[in-house]
């Protein structure tokens, strides 16, 4: 064998064993940050539907495909403040709760599949916005185009808007009694039947922030002079 094989070949045997080490090095670092449980990560959480609400974001959990997984720790607030919450059992199509007291903003949360002993998964990251005072101050009401009250019964016909999710109509009626009319998008026109018109009338535009969100937000009365 010529001495240029010779050199080429103990190259390649070093290149080998150099990979060789290197991944030995990589295996020692990820024992010492898993620890014992390396490669034996219980499964993360697999689909959950966030709702934003009034200071408060609520959880719908779906089974988990790992039957080891009994529990879910979520950290909150930076990891400082977390909940333990049970997986849904067999049947269930979801669990729901609700992480309550919250400031008015955008929130992280961080799901830890957990099961009876010591095992946990990676945690998985889930965003959600709540909405507050300061939100619902700067609702505005949708515009009433025009108006008509006779025998009773009012209606109302809106002004186009792509914003809100209803109007609610406060109004006292013939009997004497206050009753509530809410109507939902997509509408027009409001037709409010019953009504002392002797009486105050007023109305609210109601708002759902997202589409998921579990609360409704409003806007100020307004009064509707007839």
């Amino acid at each position: 064998m010529s001495l240029k094989k010779i050199i080429r070949s103990l190259f390649i045997v070093a290149c080998v064993l150099a990979l060789m080490i290197s991944c030995s090095d990589m295996d020692d670092a990820f024992e010492k940050y898993v620890g014992d449980e390396a490669a034996m990560y219980l499964h993360k959480v697999d689909s959950v539907t966030v709702r934003a609400g009034r200071n408060r974001v609520k959880f719908d959990v779906y089974p988990n495909i790992d039957n080891r997984v009994l529990s879910y720790r979520v950290y909150y607030n930076y990891g400082q403040d977390s909940v333990d919450v049970r997986v849904p059992k067999q049947g269930e199509e979801f669990y729901s709760f609700v992480i309550e007291n919250l400031d008015e903003g955008v929130h992280s949360f961080n799901f830890v599949s957990q099961d009876e002993v010591r095992l946990k998964s990676l945690p998985k990251e889930f965003m959600a916005s709540t909405y507050g005072d300061i939100y619902e101050s700067q609702l505005s009401n949708r515009a009433i185009k025009s108006k008509l009250y006779e025998d009773n019964k009012l209606t109302l016909k809106w002004e186009d808007t792509i914003n809100e999710y209803g109007i609610k109509i406060t109004y006292t009626n013939v009997e004497g009694n206050t009753q509530v009319f809410e109507q939902f998008a997509p509408f027009s026109e409001s037709v409010v039947e019953n009504i002392d018109g002797n009486e105050v009338i007023q109305y609210q535009t109601i708002f759902r922030p997202e589409e998921l969100a579990c609360d409704l937000f409003f806007s100020d009365s307004i009064i509707i002079d007839l």
